[in-house]
């Protein structure tokens, strides 16, 4: 049996209430106690006021002594104390509660963003999501508020309040549900409006953020600035908010069409009350006490009311697209964890595999064999197909078709533990040299002996000027330390790599940045850092292959030839055609 999509989005908020409220469940009692307390403590202010007012007309008739006028006012000031009381520790309870609550959502996304396949990064659609999950958190913990504000203060508030009218006169009921329908109505319409707004101005959102970092971010001030391409980015980056201004606009001219209406109707039943009001005082239907107080209220009253639909349920309407992107974002399929460790030999059968959204194969039936120990390399053109083959091995994508054997087990899903990767796209984090390091192995305590050796096994000297204070030197120009080259931080992510422990080490264009002379010492020593280890080299200077065992030509996404580098010489006009490209450059 299917269920209708109301009930799953009811079920989605219902999941998202509970997330909250576990953050700090006694501090959570306490913020809505607090307000209960405080909704129920204005009408008995309201009562109290009907009595203190009810009380001077006797005094003022000689009916009744001074003390109890002092005893009323007293009373009076001690119910408004309490009130405030209660609606102040709800408030303080309450901030402190957002930033909690927002701060588990946040830490919610970051661990559902870490289960999502590396593949769905490559979705436009996800990352959409992902950047619509991080718009409705805050907005998912201020929806929680309102609606529990709405419920344990506004509620109880307009429940006793309206028993208390309804002793008074049952029209004056009536009344208030006049003032309440028309804005709660249009809150509700202003939800959907906001809703469609939302997923209309997400992309428009994301491309804003790109742009805006490609004119003015740090990483691409400087290249922007040499193309002189300032002006080009500025104005797609215009163009942009132009277009996310039209979109908010069309929204805000709907949203104010049917707020009018309602504050218009709202306004009459407001009216409606004190015309009410003063006709039940001039039959000698109610008491000049109770007249006295509703009136002096009526006003606090429609200001809550207002604050209630307008400032809860508005904000609600005005965020509910981004709540839901966030709750959906949630509902993303997960990644299966794996625990298969990579040890032995690997065999890739019949792989294909194609990017999101594309029809056209980035890999075709493409395979091999690799043995245990092994070391080869992957070469080919441009689009080949290269990248791809590695990020298949590493269990990053999952082949559309085709398995992966390995040591005669077929299996779904690589464990990354105990492989090490260099990717074109290294990661340069802000911490201290060691830190660069050993994030790739932090679950094992390890000395300073192996962090030496794999500096050194890249060309790293701790000791030097370079890094003033050793392994804890920073590396980030943003704290105003070291500043290294991009060859250098190349040199770091290798080291980073046969840091880790590992059965497997795949690097992709590793040496990139680096000059030829230093290349060449670290390709000499390779089989040494490798040490009997399974390696697949990805490189376009072919020069590097003679320290493999085999080489796998790939040509349009297909395997065009595997064999060791003499045999392709004689055997593999293609090959040939690269080697000699090259080798021509040399002569």
């Amino acid at each position: 049996m299917k269920k209708n999509k109301s009930t799953v989005n009811n079920m989605k908020f219902l999941r998202m209430f509970i997330r909250i409220a576990k953050v700090s469940p006694l501090k959570f009692i306490g913020i809505y106690a607090s307000f209960l307390f405080s909704g129920i403590m204005f009408t008995i202010v309201v009562k109290q006021k009907q009595m203190v007012f009810d009380n001077a007309l006797e005094f003022a008739n000689g009916n009744i002594g001074i003390s109890i006028i002092i005893y009323m006012i007293i009373a009076l000031f001690f119910f408004k104390l309490i009130e405030i009381v209660f609606n102040y520790i709800g408030n303080f309870l309450g901030e402190n509660y957002d930033l909690e609550a927002s701060q588990s959502l946040f830490d919610e996304v970051h661990r559902k963003i870490n289960k999502l396949g590396v593949i769905a990064f490559e979705d436009k659609e996800n990352l959409d999501k992902i950047n619509k999950s991080y718009q409705g958190i805050n907005c998912a913990v201020q929806f929680i508020n309102s609606i529990l504000d709405l419920f344990f203060m506004y509620l109880s508030f307009f429940i006793t309040y309206g028993i208390f009218l309804a002793s008074i006169s049952k029209m004056l009921i009536l009344v208030l549900v006049l003032i309440f329908v028309p804005v709660l109505y249009s809150q509700f319409v202003k939800a959907k409006i906001h809703g469609k707004l939302e997923k209309e101005i997400a992309p428009y959102r994301r491309k804003y953020k790109y742009y805006e970092d490609a004119a003015v971010g740090q990483k691409n001030f400087i290249n922007t600035r040499s193309l002189g391409a300032f002006k080009h980015f500025r104005n797609l980056v215009m163009e942009t908010i132009t277009i996310m201004q039209k979109l908010r606009w069309k929204t805000e001219i709907k949203n104010d069409i049917y707020e009018l209406s309602a504050r218009f109707l709202s306004l009459i039943g407001y009216l409606g009350i004190l015309v009410l009001l003063y006709r039940l005082v001039m039959r000698g239907e109610i008491s000049i006490g109770s007249f006295a107080a509703i009136f002096t209220t009526v006003d606090e009253v429609y200001s809550l009311m207002e604050e209630a639909v307008v400032s809860r349920l508005g904000g609600y309407a005005m965020s509910y697209g981004k709540i839901n992107n966030y709750l959906e974002f949630l509902e993303l399929e997960e990644e299966e964890n794996s625990e298969s460790i990579v040890n032995g030999n690997i065999d890739l059968r019949n792989i294909s595999f194609a990017y999101p959204n594309t029809e056209n194969l980035a890999l075709e039936d493409v395979t091999f064999n690799i043995k245990l120990g092994e070391s080869i390399a992957i070469v080919g053109e441009n689009g080949s197909g290269k990248t791809t083959l590695a990020k298949i091995l590493t269990g990053l994508y999952k082949p559309n078709s085709g398995s992966i054997v390995w040591n005669d087990d077929k299996i779904k899903q690589v464990s990354f533990k105990k492989i090490s990767q260099v990717f074109q796209k290294f990661q340069k984090y802000d911490m201290t040299l060691k830190d660069n390091v050993v994030i790739s192995d932090p679950d094992n305590e390890k000395d300073n002996e192996l962090l030496e050796k794999s500096l050194k096994q890249v060309g790293i000297d701790s000791a030097s000027n370079t890094f003033p204070e050793g392994y804890d030197t920073m590396l980030s120009k943003e704290f105003g330390t070291v500043n290294l080259s991009g060859g250098q931080w190349q040199k770091i992510s290798m080291a980073r790599a046969f840091y880790r422990e590992s059965n497997l080490i795949i690097l992709d264009e590793p040496t990139s940045a680096i000059d030829p002379l230093e290349e060449d010492s670290i390709y000499r020593s390779f089989s040494k850092i490798i040490n009997g280890k399974t390696s697949i080299l990805i490189t376009h200077r072919l020069a590097a292959i003679k320290y493999v065992d085999k080489i796998l030509v790939l040509k349009n996404g297909k395997v065009h030839a595997f064999d060791n580098h003499n045999n392709l010489l004689k055997n593999c006009n293609y090959y040939k055609e690269l080697w000699y490209s090259q080798a021509n450059n040399y002569n």
